[in-house]
C-alpha cells in the first residue's frame, strides 16, 4: 500500500478529562531470574497508571557469543498463563493495589546476517541495489526512497529505527479519531495492545544482533485527537484528549473524506512535524517542557477515519478505517498481547522503509539464481512469500524475519560506513523518566530513595559492570581511539553485567555512561578483541 509523506500543521486544544484523585501505587520489579540484580521500584500516578515507559533489563547470557536472553516485557506473573502484559499510558494497565510485575525472558540464539538464506539475499539486494536506486516504471522510486540510500546514508532520519532509538528505546503513538464512532474505554485498551504488537512485530527478530540494545519495546498512546469529546466514552482523569476541528487534511494526497474534519495532537509535540520531510535531518529540535517534553511526544499517528478505504501507511503512522481499526484491537491472546491483523503490520512494515512488494512485475525481485530453504525461486510464492506482499495475520515468516534484519543492518552499518558526519544514530536520548504531566508522585519516589552512589567498571574485553545508583537508566557511548562512536547501549537496573560485543581492532577505546544529558562515570580502556 503505498507510502504517504505529507505535513499539516494544527490548531489545539487540550483537555484533561475529570479530576478524581485516588492514590499512587508502588509497583515493585522482580527480574524473574536467580541472583538477579534489584531493580529500583517505582510509582503509579494517583489514578494507577503508569504513564513513563518501564526499565528494559538486560541479563548477561553464560554464551554471550552464541545466546541471548531476550526481554519479552513486564507481565502480572513469573510465568505460565494466563497473564497480561503491562502497558503505560492512560489506556494502559491500571493498577488498584500495590503489585509486583515480572520479566519475562526467551532464551534464544543470536542473530547472523552471515546464515541469511541466499534466495532471501538475492531479493533484499535487488530491493537495495536496482529498485532502491533506479527509477523503474510503475512506481516512483524518488517518494518510496525517503529514509536512506543504498549506501545507508542518511535522507532523513524518521524510520521507525529513528523513532525508536532516539525515544531512549520507545515510541508513542497518537491516535487520530476522525469518525463519530464512539470508543469505549475496553476498545482504547485494545488498541493501546495493537499499537504495542504492531512495532513489537517487527523488532523481535531484531533482538540480540549487534548494534541493537533492545528487547521489547515499549509502547503508549499519549493523547487522542477528535472533533467531539464525547466519543471518547468513559474518559480517564489523566487520558490526554485534544478536542479540535481544523480543515488541513491534504487533499487530494489521500481522498476526499477526511475534508470534512481533522483533529490533530499539538504539532510541537510531533516527531513526523518536526524530524520529517526528505532531506530534513533534525538533531537540534527539543519537545517543549511545558507541553510534557519527550515523553509526552508522539513519534506516529493512528489515523482512524470513517468509511476510509483500504489503508495506507509511513513514517507520519497510517491510515484505516474505524471498523477495521476496531478489528484489528479486537482479538487478544492468553498473554495480553493482540493478534495482530496482516495489513496492520504492512503499513506499519512502510514505517520501517519496507517497500509494497505487490502490483506490476517491474516492482517484485526477480528469479533467484538458487533456490530458496523451501525450494522456491520464484517471489510471492512458497517461503519467498512477505505481509509486504500478500498480507496475512500471525506471526511474520522467515522471509519477513530476514527482510527486517537485512534492513537494519544495510540502515545501521551502510550509514556508519558510508556517512560518518552525519551519522545516523548520532543524538540517542536516553528514557530518563523525566516527570510527564500526571507524575506529581515523582518527588515522593526520589524522597523516598536512599542516595546510591554510582559505580562502573570496564574490563578489557569489553564487559561492563555497573551500578546505576539512582539513575535507574543510562546510555553507554563508546568511542575509538579516533573519537568516532563505535557503540550505545542502553543500561537498566542497579547492578548488572553487558557485554558490549565490540567489532573493532584492539586499541585504546573511551567510554562515558550518560544519563540525561549529563555524564556519571568515564574511563578509557586497552581494549582487546576476543
Amino acid at each position: 500500500m503505498k507510502k504517504l509523506t505529507v505535513l499539516w500543521a494544527a490548531l489545539v486544544v487540550v483537555v484533561w478529562a475529570g479530576t478524581a484523585v485516588g492514590q499512587a501505587r508502588t509497583i515493585t520489579l522482580d527480574p524473574n531470574y536467580a541472583n538477579a540484580p534489584s531493580i529500583p521500584g517505582i510509582l503509579t500516578d494517583v489514578h494507577g497508571s503508569l504513564m513513563m515507559p518501564l526499565p528494559v533489563p538486560t541479563r548477561t547470557h553464560a554464551s554471550e557469543a552464541d545466546s541471548v536472553w531476550a526481554f519479552n516485557g513486564w507481565f502480572t506473573t513469573a510465568s505460565g498463563n494466563p497473564a497480561v502484559m503491562i502497558l503505560p499510558g492512560a489506556a494502559g494497565t491500571k493498577f488498584t493495589s500495590d503489585s509486583t510485575i515480572y520479566a519475562r525472558w526467551t532464551n534464544q540464539r543470536r542473530p547472523r546476517m552471515n546464515e541469511i538464506p541466499a534466495a532471501f539475499k538475492e531479493n533484499f539486494d535487488w530491493l537495495r541495489f536496482v529498485r532502491h536506486e533506479t527509477a523503474l516504471p510503475g512506481y516512483n522510486t524518488t517518494a518510496e526512497r525517503i529514509y536512506f540510500n543504498a549506501n545507508g546514508a542518511v535522507r532523513q532520519r524518521n524510520s521507525v529505527f529513528h523513532m525508536i532509538w532516539e525515544g531512549g528505546g520507545t515510541v508513542n503513538w497518537a491516535v487520530r479519531w476522525e469518525t463519530d464512532r464512539p470508543i469505549t474505554l475496553q476498545e482504547r485498551r485494545n488498541m493501546a495492545r495493537m499499537l504495542h504488537e504492531s512495532i513489537n512485530v517487527w523488532t523481535r527478530p531484531l533482538i540480540g544482533m549487534p548494534d541493537w540494545p533492545f528487547g521489547e519495546i515499549p509502547v503508549t498512546i499519549v493523547g487522542w485527537a477528535v472533533t467531539n469529546a464525547d466519543v471518547i466514552v468513559d474518559p480517564q482523569p489523566n487520558e490526554t484528549i485534544w478536542v479540535n476541528n481544523n480543515h488541513n487534511e491534504p487533499r487530494g494526497l489521500i481522498d476526499p473524506i477526511g475534508d470534512r474534519f481533522m483533529a490533530s495532537g499539538p504539532n510541537n509535540l510531533s516527531r513526523f512535524v518536526n524530524f520529517g520531510g526528505t532531506g530534513r535531518v533534525n538533531t537540534n529540535y527539543t519537545y517543549p517542557a511545558s507541553a510534557g517534553g519527550h515523553h509526552a511526544r508522539f513519534d506516529m499517528y493512528q489515523w482512524v477515519t470513517r468509511g476510509f478505504g483500504g489503508a495506507v501507511g509511513g513514517d507520519w503512522g497510517n491510515r484505516a478505517s474505524d471498523t477495521r481499526v476496531i478489528g484489528y484491537g479486537s482479538g487478544v491472546n492468553a498473554n495480553g498481547v493482540n493478534t495482530l491483523g496482516g495489513v496492520q503490520t504492512h503499513e506499519v512494515g512502510h514505517s520501517f522503509g519496507l517497500y509494497d512488494l505487490y502490483g506490476t512485475a517491474l516492482r517484485k525481485p526477480p528469479r533467484t539464481t538458487v533456490a530458496s530453504p523451501g525450494g522456491e525461486r520464484d517471489f510471492g510464492r512458497g517461503d519467498l512469500r512477505t505481509v509486504m506482499d500478500g498480507t496475512y495475520n500471525g506471526p511474520l515468516n522467515d522471509y519477513d524475519v530476514w527482510q527486517i534484519r537485512y534492513y537494519w543492518d544495510w540502515v545501521y552499518s551502510g550509514t556508519v560506513a558510508a556517512n560518518q558526519a552525519q551519522r545516523l544514530f548520532a543524538r540517542v536520548t536516553p528514557a530518563a523518566n523525566p516527570p510527564a504531566p500526571t507524575t506529581d508522585v515523582i518527588a515522593s519516589t526520589v524522597a523516598h530513595t536512599t542516595a546510591r552512589a554510582s559505580q562502573f567498571r570496564f574490563n578489557n574485553r569489553g564487559t561492563l559492570t555497573y551500578n546505576l545508583g539512582d539513575a535507574q537508566t543510562a546510555n553507554l557511548k563508546i568511542y575509538d581511539s579516533r573519537g568516532r562512536l563505535v557503540q550505545t547501549m542502553q543500561l537498566c537496573g542497579t547492578q548488572t553485567t553487558v557485554n558490549t560485543n565490540l567489532n573493532v581492532a584492539n586499541q585504546m577505546l573511551i567510554w562515558k555512561i550518560e544519563t540525561a544529558g549529563r555524564v556519571i562515570g568515564q574511563g578509557r580502556t586497552q581494549f582487546v578483541s576476543r
